[in-house]
């Protein structure tokens, strides 16, 4: 404070002591809110620091593990149900067969998901190809951050626009 904010405080006060009351109630408000939200930031560290490390992985993660972010976040979302709310958004395939579950164009010409394929041996010689959409650090943050939207306004929206 200058010398002019100090005695104007000073004559504020002399001239109405609930003033005085009143600046540290709310400084004891402020203090407490402070507190709390210092107390949920020691809670919610190894949340923050699980999404970041995936966040800044270079590697790809299953759709269960961007699940479990949600879940982390408080949102009521399992793999299921996230599997669900791609499909009907677009980011995966709803076509059965092969297809189903699989990325859309759209969603890996976005680098939201890429593809592992992989070889599956059977009885007599024989080889599957098993294709599994696995979420980039990219994506993981545009299918939070749609999701969250979306349950924020209560409203669907395409978020691949």
């Amino acid at each position: 404070m200058s010398d002019i904010d100090v005695s104007t405080f000073i004559d504020q006060v002399i001239s109405d002591p609930l003033s005085f009351i009143r600046l540290f109630e709310a400084y004891r408000q402020t203090k407490e809110q402070n507190d709390c939200l210092q107390s949920q930031v020691s809670r919610d560290k190894s949340k923050v620091d699980f999404a970041n490390s995936i966040l800044a992985s270079e590697d790809s993660v299953l759709v269960g593990h961007v699940a479990n972010l949600l879940k982390q976040s408080g949102y009521d979302v399992g793999q299921n149900r996230l599997f669900e709310w791609l499909r009907s958004h677009h980011f995966l395939s709803r076509r059965s067969g092969e297809r189903y579950n699989q990325p859309t164009q759209r969603a890996l010409d976005k680098g939201i998901f890429e593809v592992k394929e992989s070889l599956i041996p059977l009885k007599g010689n024989k080889t599957k190809i098993a294709s599994t959409p696995k979420v980039t650090p990219k994506g993981v943050k545009v299918i939070i951050e749609a999701y969250k939207k979306e349950q924020a306004q209560g409203t669907l929206f395409d978020p691949l626009e």
